[in-house]
């Protein structure tokens, strides 16, 4: 769960610095434009771990 709370940071710092007023509007947009959720992409575009 940390790594949860962690990776939320993150993001709440990415959608800062890029001009979005909240989390939620990130993800909506990156939806709108991507066609699934930021969690779905990461999901399909992680890299395995060694």
């Amino acid at each position: 769960m940390p790594e949860r709370l962690a990776s939320m940071a993150v993001f709440g710092c990415v959608a800062d610095k890029c001009g979005f007023a909240s989390v939620d509007t990130l993800r909506r947009t990156f939806a709108k434009h991507v066609g699934v959720t930021p969690a779905a992409y990461r999901k399909c575009h992680r890299v395995p771990e060694n």
